[in-house]
């Protein structure tokens, strides 16, 4: 492993290639190797958007609470922009709005042609993977030996525990990160909440009347005596007798109930008071937020009857940070402990996170509020996990330039941080290197404001951690059984290839995710028919929105495969 000077750090803004063709650019930089510097890589994020985290935050939210079912297909700036990270490099590919983009008009449009199966490898990434074993094949057919293998290792290990020494002195350094930053859905889920309260009130002010319209007939009919049919008189109080007087002087009293009940009306609302300067406010609100927000949009914030409306987009913000520690987090949790969700991996638990406009830094206080549910804990524990070895193994990438020597820098430090330590650190607990684990420590603390102990880290699962990393960084594996308990657990011909990892607005179906999730309940609650049902018609939903080669829509045939399995029906499974 040759020599590198981890101090000079690459310049992460620096564009390496741009190029523009009519109104499609490429952009590509350099990848960090600081392991402490998180880059904007969303496609609604600050780069790419070029608003800063205030302005943006309030774009979010208020597209959000105005969202209605094509929301995400009329945000044609989010589809148009594709991120992709691939050998330690960060290429954007972005897509202009034609309304805000000069055409010329000698540029002839282009001729599309049909793609077969309706274009669904229009946007093969595996292909695009490079095998780093090709890369470092030398035509030698003598295999190198056990101790030759270790020794490259041990270099190349060395050379990433430099890397992680100066990532770990920046990131203790780093003072805690206060984003602003808001995904939209949590805006869409808010106003489905306050209209879920409304509804609720309303039916509860229902039963409550009719209930005491029965309350009343039942005292009528107990006070009949039998066989007369006449109604006993009630018993005089002096307070029937103070309230009879006072009706007799109703009248000439008027003035006077008026005035005690304006005064406690004061009392109880002071706003009620000055009406019209409330009204003034509330109006100059209601204009500034109408300034900001289309039309439709408006209206439709208006139809929903939730009050958003008459708030200014400074108070709008402040509801909706209160709304998502208040409420979003627990009842995350709360569906968590009622089965209604049901995380199995890490990946099924950031869906379900983001789908409530949740954030990946709130980890440490799901783990926190779900103590009585130990899986999830294990879940949350994990993913918090691989995202700090995550960011390791990207900036290990990002700072070899050797693309030869770049299999075994993969394995080097995947030993570093899944291996067990040599016996110069035996002693340590738990069974891991004591750099990793103080990266570890500073890490979970200063992202998620959680306090990792040595009792997580024993009961983690190693399998899962390498599972989830190798999605996350686009890392292929050789299928074998590897011996975790061991210092050398990876060796560079376990490293085939290197996949690109991309981000990009996700074809989702509100109706069909929705639908998929009534078919989980209603097998989890024994409901196999309303589970056939449920089940077929998110099916049908998906492969109309999404197509037949979507992720959800094999979601959806493994989930109906499951329900029919239940049902005894092995024909259509």
């Amino acid at each position: 492993m040759e020599s590198t000077d981890v101090s000079t750090a690459i310049k992460i803004d620096e564009v390496l290639h741009s190029e523009t063709v009519g109104n499609f650019s490429i952009t590509v930089t350099r990848d960090s190797s600081d392991a402490s510097c998180k880059l904007d890589t969303k496609i609604d994020g600050s780069r790419a958007t070029g608003m800063d985290s205030k302005h943006l935050g309030e774009r979010n939210l208020l597209k959000g609470i105005t969202a209605d079912e094509n929301t995400a297909a009329h945000d044609v700036d989010s589809l148009g922009i594709v991120n992709i990270r691939y050998c330690g490099y960060v290429a954007v590919a972005k897509v202009s709005n034609y309304e805000k983009t000069i055409v010329a008009s000698s540029i002839k449009p282009a001729d599309i042609t049909d793609q077969p199966e309706g274009g669904a490898h229009a946007l093969n990434i595996n292909r695009l993977r490079m095998l780093l074993n090709e890369a470092n094949a030398t035509g030698e057919k003598k295999l190198p030996t056990q101790s030759h293998r270790q020794e490259e290792l041990t270099a190349a290990q060395t050379y990433a525990e430099n890397l992680l020494k100066e990532s770990l002195q920046n990131l203790e350094e780093e003072e805690t990160d206060k984003q602003s930053f808001m995904r939209w859905e949590l805006g869409a889920c808010w106003v489905q909440h306050l209209q879920d309260l409304k509804k609720s009130d309303k039916d509860k002010k229902q039963g409550d009347g009719k209930e005491k319209k029965k309350m009343v007939d039942k005292a009528v009919k107990e006070t009949k005596i039998e066989g007369l049919g006449k109604p006993l008189k009630a018993l005089k109080h002096p307070k029937n007798a103070v309230d009879a007087s006072g009706k007799g002087s109703s009248s000439g009293n008027k003035s006077l109930t008026d005035a005690t009940s304006s005064g406690e009306n004061q009392k109880v609302n002071p706003s009620s008071v000055e009406s019209p300067q409330g009204d003034c406010i509330a109006s100059e609100s209601e204009i500034l937020l109408k300034d900001v927000l289309l039309d439709s949009a408006f209206t439709r914030l208006k139809d929903s009857e939730t009050g958003l409306h008459q708030k200014s987009p400074s108070e709008l913000i402040e509801m909706a940070l209160k709304f998502y520690d208040e409420v979003a987090l627990p009842k995350l949790v709360a569906d968590f402990g009622s089965l209604e969700l049901s995380p199995v991996d890490g990946r099924t638990l950031t869906d379900f996170m983001h789908t409530r406009g949740l954030q990946m830094r709130s980890l440490g206080r799901v783990v926190k509020l779900s103590e009585k549910l130990s899986h999830v804990q294990s879940l949350c524990v994990h993913e918090m996990i691989v995202r700090a070895f995550k960011h390791i193994v990207r900036s290990v990438i990002a700072a070899t330039s050797d693309m030869r020597q770049l299999a075994l820098t993969i394995a080097a430090v995947l030993n570093l941080l899944l291996g067990v330590p040599e016996s110069e650190f035996s002693g340590s607990s738990p069974a891991v290197h004591p750099l990793v684990w103080r990266w570890l420590v500073a890490f979970l603390k200063k992202r998620y404001q959680y306090d990792l102990t040595e009792q997580h880290y024993v009961d983690v699962r190693k399998y899962a951690i390498l599972r989830g990393l190798c999605h996350k960084v686009g890392i292929e594996l050789a299928p074998r059984d590897f011996v975790m308990d061991s210092a050398f657990p990876f060796y560079k011909q376990d490293i085939i290839s290197l996949v690109p990892v991309h981000k990009q607005v996700a074809c989702s179906s509100a109706d069909g995710r929705q639908l998929l999730e009534s078919s989980k309940t209603a097998l989890d609650k024994g409901k196999l028919e309303d589970a056939v049902n449920y089940g077929t018609k998110a099916l049908a939903k998906l492969i109309m929105v999404c197509g037949p080669y979507h992720r959800m829509t094999a979601g959806a045939y493994s989930l109906l495969a499951v329900v029919l399995y239940h049902t005894g029906d092995f024909n259509q499974v």
